[in-house]
C-alpha cells in the first residue's frame, strides 16, 4: 500500500483556512437568523399598521358622502325643489354646494338628481383649477342630456347624449327598488371622460311621502386613487383595493382601473387582478381568491424572486361595500439599510479572510520554497529538460544552500552525458532526413506519372465518346441521304421519260402538269431530307469542334442542350426516353462549351446505359435557372436510381457497376472534374432505389 504523504504548505495552510472559513460560515448564520427575526418584526408592524390607516382613512373618505348625501336629498324633499316646471330651483341648489362640499369633501366627483320623469340635473367637477360643468336634461334641452363648459346652461356644450334616462343607471335603480339609501356598484359614467364611479344615493319624496326621484353624490375612482398614492409608504409597495370578483376598484399605481371596451356606448370594465401589470398586483389572485384566507394577518409570499409581505383586510364600513382592501410591501423596501449593513459585514469578512490567506502564504513561501525549487527541479529533469539551474537567494539557511549546490552539481553532468548523445542523435536524424527526401522524391515521380495515365484515360474516353457521336451520327445522315438518292433516281427516270415524249412530240398538257407535279414532290423531298442531314452534320460539328475547344465563348445555352440531344438522338431513339428542357429560350453564357458537352453527354449516356436499364421507357427532365452571376442546372431521371454505397462512390475513378459490360468507371469522374476544375462550379447527387438520381450542378454564367 502506498504511503500518502500531505506538504507541509498544506499541513500549515489548511487549519488557517479551516479556523477562517469557520469564523465566517458561523458570522452568516447568526447574521441571518437575526435577519429573518428583525425581517418578520418589522414587516408585520409595518404591514399592519399601514392596513389599519388605509381603512380608517377610506372609512372617512366613503363616509362623509353618505352623511351629505343623506342631508342633502332630505332638504330637497323639504324644500319642494322639484315642483318646478323644470330642475332649475334644484340646479340652483347643487351650484350653491358643489365649491363649499369640494373644499370639504375632495373626493366628491359629481352631484347630481334624476326625477321619475327621466330628468336629470348634475354638477361635474373637472379637476382642480377648472370650472365645474353643467349636465343637464329637462324641457329645456329637448330631452338631450347636454354637458356643458360651464356650470351654466348659457355656456358651450361640450357633447349631447341621446336617449339618456336617469332611471336605469345604476346609482338610480337600487334606490328605487328598496326605498332607501345604498352604495351603487362600480360603473362607467355616460359622458366624455367615462371614468369608473361608484355613487351614494338617497330617495327623494313628495308631498304625499311618493317616490319622485334620487339624490347621488358620485365618487369617482381615480380619487380613492390618488389617496391611495399618497398614503402608501416605500417607493415599491403597493396598496389596492377589488371587489368579490377580483377587480381592481382603486391602487396606489398610477395605472388606470378601467377597460374601455365599447366607446361609442359608454361601455367599459374594470381591471382584473390578473391582467394588472404591477407583479405585486398580479402575484395577489392566488391568495385573494383562497376560500380559506385569513384577514388581517401578514403573509409572507415569494414574488419574484423576493419575499414580501400581504395583509388582505375587508371594508369594514360603510355597509354595503364589498370591498377588500390589499396591502403589499416588497421586504427590501423595509430592510433596505439592514440589508446593505448585512452585505458589508459579510465583505469585511471576506476581506479579513483574503488577507489572512495571503499572509499565511508569505509566510510559508519562505520557509518552504527552497524545497519546492528542488522538488519542481527533479521534476523537470524527469520530464526532459535537463537546462535546469537553481539561482541561490540571499536568506536561505546553510543546509538548503549546500542542497541547492549539490543539485546544481548535479545537473551539470547530466548535461555533458546529454550533450554527447544529442550528437549521436543529430546523426540518426540527419540520415532520416536524406532517406526522406529520396521517398518523396519517387513519391512526386510516380503521382506525375499516375496523373499522366489519368489524363490519358480521360482523353481516350472523349475520344471514344467522340467515336461513339461519330458512328451514331453517320448512321442518322444515312437515312435522309438514301431517301434523297432515291428521289434524285426518281426524278432522272421522270426526265428522261419527258424529254422522249417531248421529241416524239406526243407530250399533252396532261402531262406535262403531271411532270411539273412529280418534279415538285421530288424536289420537296430532297430539300426536306438534305436539310435534316445538313443539320445533322451541324450538330455533329458543333459538338465535335466544341469538345476539342479549351477557350471560353459565348453561345445561347438552350440551343446548345438542343444540339446535345440531336446529336445523342441516335442513342435513345429505340429506348422511348422522353426529354423535358426547362431553360430560358434567350439565355445566353460565356463558358467553355465543349466541357458543359461532356458533362451532358456523359450524364445522358449515365441515365440510358445505367438508369434506364431494363426499363421500357424513361423521363429525363433538364431545368436551367439563372440566378444572379451563377447557372443553376437540375439533371434528373426517373430511373432505377443508386443505394447509399453507389451514391457515396459515384464520382470516384474506375468505380463502375458495370465493368463486366465495358464500363471504364471514368464517366462520372470526368463530370466531377469537369464541373469542379474547368468550370469551376459545384455538383452534388441526390438518389434513392427506385426513385430515380438527379444531379445538381451550379457553376458561372
Amino acid at each position: 500500500m502506498r504511503n500518502r504523504f500531505i506538504s507541509l504548505r498544506l499541513a500549515v495552510t489548511l487549519p488557517l483556512i479551516i479556523v477562517l472559513i469557520a469564523t465566517f460560515v458561523i458570522s452568516i448564520m447568526r447574521y441571518r437568523a437575526d435577519y429573518e427575526f428583525l425581517a418578520k418584526e418589522q414587516g408585520s408592524k409595518i404591514v399592519e399598521a399601514l392596513t389599519n390607516n388605509t381603512q380608517n382613512e377610506l372609512n372617512a373618505i366613503l363616509s362623509q358622502p353618505l352623511i351629505m348625501a343623506e342631508i342633502i336629498g332630505y332638504t330637497i324633499t323639504n324644500e319642494k325643489m322639484f315642483l318646478g316646471e323644470d330642475l332649475s330651483d334644484i340646479e340652483n341648489y347643487q351650484k350653491s354646494l358643489m365649491k363649499s362640499l369640494k373644499a370639504k369633501i375632495p373626493q366628491i366627483s359629481v352631484i347630481s338628481y334624476g326625477d321619475e320623469n327621466g330628468n336629470y340635473i348634475g354638477i361635474r367637477d373637472n379637476g382642480e383649477g377648472k370650472d365645474f360643468s353643467l349636465m343637464l336634461k329637462d324641457s329645456r334641452t329637448g330631452g338631450l342630456l347636454n354637458i356643458y363648459e360651464g356650470d351654466s346652461i348659457n355656456s358651450n356644450i361640450i357633447s349631447s347624449i341621446e336617449g339618456y334616462d336617469p332611471r336605469i343607471r345604476p346609482w338610480y335603480e337600487p334606490v328605487r327598488k328598496n326605498i332607501a339609501s345604498s352604495w351603487s356598484n362600480i360603473y362607467i359614467n355616460q359622458d366624455e371622460k367615462m371614468e369608473a364611479t361608484t355613487s351614494v344615493s338617497v330617495p327623494v319624496f313628495g308631498n304625499s311621502g311618493e317616490f319622485r326621484g334620487v339624490f347621488e353624490i358620485d365618487v369617482k375612482l381615480n380619487g380613492i386613487n390618488d389617496f391611495l398614492q399618497k398614503n402608501k409608504i416605500k417607493d415599491n409597495g403597493v396598496v389596492f383595493i377589488v371587489n368579490d370578483e377580483l377587480e381592481i376598484v382603486a391602487q396606489s399605481e398610477n395605472h388606470n382601473n378601467v377597460v374601455i371596451t365599447d366607446s361609442k356606448n359608454f361601455k367599459g370594465e374594470l381591471l382584473k387582478v390578473k391582467d394588472s401589470k404591477n407583479p405585486l398586483i398580479k402575484s395577489t389572485e392566488a391568495l385573494l381568491r383562497a376560500r380559506d384566507l385569513e384577514y388581517k394577518k401578514v403573509h409572507r409570499i415569494e414574488i419574484e424572486n423576493s419575499n414580501n409581505f400581504v395583509m388582505v383586510s375587508k371594508l369594514e364600513n360603510p355597509n354595503g361595500l364589498r370591498w377588500r382592501i390589499a396591502v403589499v410591501i416588497p421586504e427590501n423596501d423595509l430592510m433596505g439599510s439592514i440589508q446593505s449593513r448585512y452585505n458589508l459585514s459579510l465583505a469585511m469578512i471576506m476581506i479579513m479572510l483574503i488577507l489572512g490567506t495571503i499572509a499565511g502564504i508569505y509566510i510559508l513561501n519562505k520557509v518552504t520554497q527552497p524545497l519546492l525549487m528542488v522538488a519542481s527541479g527533479y521534476n523537470e529533469i524527469t520530464s526532459g529538460n535537463w537546462d535546469v539551474e537553481i539561482k541561490q537567494k540571499r536568506g536561505h539557511i546553510k543546509e538548503v544552500h549546500e542542497m541547492i549546490k549539490g543539485f546544481n552539481l548535479m545537473v551539470d553532468n547530466i548535461k555533458s552525458y546529454i550533450g554527447k548523445l544529442v550528437e549521436k542523435q543529430n546523426e540518426i536524424e540527419e540520415l532520416h532526413k536524406t532517406e526522406t527526401q529520396r521517398m518523396n522524391l519517387i513519391i512526386d515521380e510516380k503521382t506525375e506519372n499516375l496523373k499522366a495515365v489519368m489524363e490519358e484515360l480521360m482523353e481516350k474516353e472523349r475520344l471514344a465518346s467522340l467515336g461513339e457521336l461519330v458512328s451514331g451520327v453517320a448512321h442518322e445522315i444515312n437515312t435522309p441521304l438514301g431517301v434523297a438518292v432515291s428521289a434524285s433516281s426518281l426524278m432522272e427516270a421522270n426526265n428522261e421519260s419527258f424529254k422522249k415524249e417531248l421529241l416524239e412530240g406526243s407530250i399533252s398538257k396532261s402531262g406535262l402538269v403531271s411532270y411539273i407535279e412529280s418534279i415538285d414532290e421530288t424536289t420537296a423531298i430532297l430539300n426536306s431530307n438534305l436539310y435534316r442531314a445538313a443539320e445533322l452534320v451541324k450538330s455533329f460539328k458543333e459538338i465535335a469542334v466544341n469538345q476539342s475547344i479549351e477557350e471560353k465563348s459565348r453561345f445561347n445555352f438552350r440551343e446548345y442542350i438542343d444540339s446535345i440531344l440531336l446529336s445523342l438522338k441516335h442513342e435513345y431513339k429505340n429506348k422511348n426516353v422522353d426529354f423535358k428542357i426547362d431553360c430560358p429560350d434567350d439565355l445566353v453564357i460565356n463558358n467553355y462549351s465543349g466541357a458543359i458537352s461532356q458533362v451532358f453527354t456523359n450524364l445522358i449516356m449515365n441515365s440510358l446505359i445505367h438508369g434506364f436499364r431494363n426499363m421500357k421507357s424513361g423521363q429525363i427532365n433538364i431545368s436551367v435557372v439563372p440566378e444572379g452571376e451563377n447557372l443553376i442546372i437540375n439533371y434528373k431521371d426517373n430511373g432505377l436510381g443508386m443505394n447509399e454505397e453507389v451514391k457515396k462512390r459515384v464520382f470516384e475513378p474506375f468505380y463502375t457497376t458495370n465493368r463486366g459490360k465495358g464500363g471504364s468507371g471514368l464517366g462520372m469522374n470526368i463530370v466531377y472534374n469537369l464541373v469542379t476544375a474547368k468550370l469551376n462550379g459545384r455538383i452534388s447527387c441526390k438518389s434513392e432505389i427506385d426513385m430515380g438520381t438527379e444531379f445538381i450542378i451550379e457553376i458561372k454564367r
